[in-house]
């Protein structure tokens, strides 16, 4: 069981209601009144409140870009492992079962299969870099994240901004 004082539980039960206010398009200055609460105290439940809503976003997103992460590293498996069939066999579209809706007369040309190991080749090489880069991308992005929540849990404030770990754009 976790304890949560009396303070804690006041406070989380004034954001709920100034989420509620919030949602429902009420102003902080007139949640300020309704609540009968400073308009700073207003201010910072909601910038709490975005504080947590962005963790909940960015937890959320970390398992949704797993999941599209392991997706596209299976789909980009299934190219490589059909381009091999068109590279390697005679006829792949009759000796393949996956492929029987095929029309039987298919026939695989020399350069079909030249395309097949250039498509096979680059599939490879972005199936190398998503594997090396990709979850790199996601950590880089969460130290930046936890590095400025703890400057403005220390109080430091930089004169200028400068990210410790620079973000992945494209």
């Amino acid at each position: 069981m976790v304890h949560v004082s009396t303070a804690d539980y006041i406070r989380e039960q004034r954001r709920d209601r100034v989420w509620t206010l919030l949602v429902a398009g009420t102003k902080p200055e007139n949640i300020a009144k309704a609540l009968n609460i400073s308009i700073s105290t207003v201010k910072r439940d909601i910038n709490s409140l975005k504080n947590k809503g962005q963790e909940w976003v960015f937890d959320l997103a970390k398992k949704g870009i797993a999941m599209e992460f392991k997706r596209c590293i299976d789909n980009i498996d299934a190219v490589i492992n059909y381009c091999s069939i068109v590279m390697n066999t005679e006829n792949p579209m009759r000796d393949s079962p996956q492929w029987a809706q095929m029309r039987p007369e298919t026939v695989i040309t020399q350069n079909m299969k030249m395309r097949a190991a250039e498509l096979r080749m680059k599939s490879a090489q972005i199936r190398d870099e998503m594997l090396r880069n990709g979850p790199n991308v996601l950590a880089v992005g969460y130290l930046n994240d936890r590095v400025e929540d703890l400057e403005k849990q220390m109080g430091v404030i930089p004169k200028e901004k400068v990210e410790v770990f620079p973000k992945f754009t494209k």
